[in-house]
């Protein structure tokens, strides 16, 4: 279950145990560090501007690209001005993955991720994610109901169907 792995809203399994390089992801700061889950929920500050997002981002992520993020950022004419609270569901999608692809780390989960995307913003996500991790050593999940989507950029698909 993703929200275990990337320990959103901190639901914690009740059965078995979550390894992430043979180290226990319950409540583990070195797991936390290497794992990135971008998802739908809404945990950003709604009143902060998106450019101060990304500033407090890169006080808390050693690993975040900043200068990335606003390339990113522009390249999807996100008003990086405007406050979280004010941008449309597909625009806090797009800061969402501007802030996942811009995390150098090695495990980053992708729930949904296009959620409230067209069509064009849709492609230049998956573009950009080719592109970006391509050469990087990382392993990328993406939790979606739209496989037809990412057929031509995955090499792995599992089936969850009830949690089996």
């Amino acid at each position: 279950e993703l929200p275990l792995l990337g320990g959103i809203h901190r639901i914690f399994a009740d059965k078995g145990m979550i390894l992430v390089d043979d180290i226990p992801a319950k409540e583990n700061m070195q797991v936390h560090e290497k794992v990135f889950c971008m998802s739908e929920a809404d945990l950003y500050d709604k009143d902060l501007k998106i450019k101060e997002h990304f500033r407090w981002i890169n006080r808390f992520y050693d690993c975040f690209d900043l200068n990335k993020a606003l390339t990113i950022a522009k390249m999807f004419d996100l008003d990086i001005n405007k406050k979280f609270t004010s941008l449309s569901k597909g625009y806090q999608s797009i800061f969402k993955l501007t802030t996942a692809m811009t995390l150098n780390i090695p495990y980053v989960i992708f729930d949904e991720p296009v959620l409230g995307l067209y069509a064009n913003h849709i492609e230049l996500f998956y573009e950009l994610l080719l592109q970006h991790f391509e050469n990087n050593e990382r392993s990328i999940i993406i939790a979606t109901h739209l496989i037809e989507e990412v057929t031509n950029i995955i090499e792995e698909v599992v089936l969850i169907d009830h949690g089996s």
